[in-house]
Order: C-alpha cells, then structure tokens, then sequence
C-alpha cells in the first residue's frame, strides 16, 4: 500500500546479517531482539553500519514482569541521545 512500510520481523545476534540484507532489499523496517539492553545497543549500531535506518527494537525477557521493568528502559534509552539506541523505535 502507498506510504506503508513492511516489517521484517525477528532480527537477532545469529542472523541480523541475513536480516539486514533483506530489509535493505525490500525496503522494510527491521525488528531487533536481544536478551539486554546492551545487545540490542549492538546490534542496532551493526545494522546501522549495512545501511538498515529504520529499526523497531524488541526487548527480549524471560518473563512478563522482566518485559515489563525493560521496556520502559529501553524506550528511555532511545529518547536519550548520549545512549547507542537513540531515535530507535520501541515495540511493546
């Protein structure tokens, strides 16, 4: 559809490069998962270096309440622009 943007989905430290390469192809948004904040600060700044801009950021934990105390860090985080997530978007 006009003006829509595709969402690949699923991103993560063993295949972010096949990822990339795929949402660069096709011109979609790439969703980022990572157990940590400090792995998805990592694999953001590795996509960004292979050209992939637009980014949704997946927080990944181990249970409900995890998810709940980090998501609010990781959307601080990309509010922050001294931190690598910066300007990234925040799936919740």
């Amino acid at each position: 559809m006009s003006g829509e943007t595709a969402l690949v989905y699923g991103a993560t430290a063993e295949n972010w490069e096949g990822m990339a390469t795929l949402a660069k192809t096709h011109a979609a948004a790439l969703s980022v998962s990572a157990p940590t904040l400090d792995g998805l600060a990592d694999l953001t700044q590795k996509l960004k270096g292979k050209g992939v801009e637009d980014i949704v950021l997946d927080p990944q934990s181990a249970s409900l309440a995890d998810r709940w105390r980090s998501t609010p860090r990781s959307g601080a985080c990309a509010y922050r622009k001294t931190s690598a997530l910066w300007g990234i978007q925040v799936s919740f």
